[in-house]
């Protein structure tokens, strides 16, 4: 997919009610901040799905409760909106902004960021879809079991090192931007990418076809394995262990 729909964001619906514990809103001139999270609760694995049509997102580990987040933006129709519930045993949190399509009216400079912390230990599906947005995504240390990023314009940084206890699956669908993923050494690794416009740099990696990289630990038969589907847009792309 060389370019990402990034008109409209659709914005799943939730059937149960919200499930937060705590929410801090407070002001300064035109920018607003909200802090919230989602307590733990008896789900053994979670389903995550982040939503941001426009601006910066930080992800990354950090927080004892099921998430922490904070929120800053400059306008009433990217207030971020986090709905929880809990279906038997499976957690599944949504995280969106309030509006429902997107369009660029929003002024030249915008001021949204997220920083987003989750738990490092229960086992989670994440699932990343960005329109106009800067990305820092660090996972390392997390408990994956499927991951899925898709990005729209903007550059991002998806951190997946660590010593992971369990093989899963990462696909990255970008847009237009440069991409820097950073890859383990303890695991297995096997990287395809399907390249549009721009170059790949693909480091301490063995090359098996124009398409196709794997590292070391899975050339030797690992038995824990990440393998990453990456459809690449148009923008530069770096692989690289860490």
């Amino acid at each position: 997919m060389m370019m990402k729909k990034i008109i409209q964001l659709g914005v799943a619906g939730m059937s149960a009610a919200l499930l937060l514990t705590g929410c801090q809103f407070v002001q300064a001139g035109d920018t607003k901040s909200e802090k919230e999270f989602v307590e733990r609760d008896k789900a053994d694995s979670l389903t995550v799905d982040i939503e941001l049509g426009i601006g910066q997102l930080n992800v990354s580990k950090g927080t004892d409760d099921w998430f922490e987040g904070e929120f800053k933006y400059d306008h009433s129709k990217l207030k971020p909106v986090v709905d929880y519930n809990l279906k038997g045993n499976q957690g599944h949190l949504h995280i969106s902004q309030e509006r429902k399509k997107f369009n660029f009216g929003f002024g030249k400079e915008n001021h949204t960021r997220w920083d987003l912390q989750l738990n490092e230990n229960i086992p989670t599906e994440l699932d990343i879809d960005t329109g106009v947005s800067d990305s820092d995504i660090n996972l390392s240390g997390m408990t994956l079991e499927d991951l899925d990023i898709d990005t729209g314009v903007g550059d991002v940084t998806i951190d997946l090192s660590g010593d992971w206890k369990e093989s899963f699956n990462v696909s990255i669908d970008s847009g237009v931007g440069d991409t820097t993923i950073y890859i383990p050494k303890e695991i297995g690794v096997k990287l395809s990418a399907d390249k549009g416009v721009g170059e790949i740099t693909v480091k301490d990696l063995i090359v098996k076809d124009d398409h196709t990289y794997v590292n070391k630990a899975y050339e030797d038969g690992a038995d824990v394995v990440m393998e990453i589907d990456a459809d690449l847009g148009v923008g530069d792309i770096v692989v690289t262990m860490k």
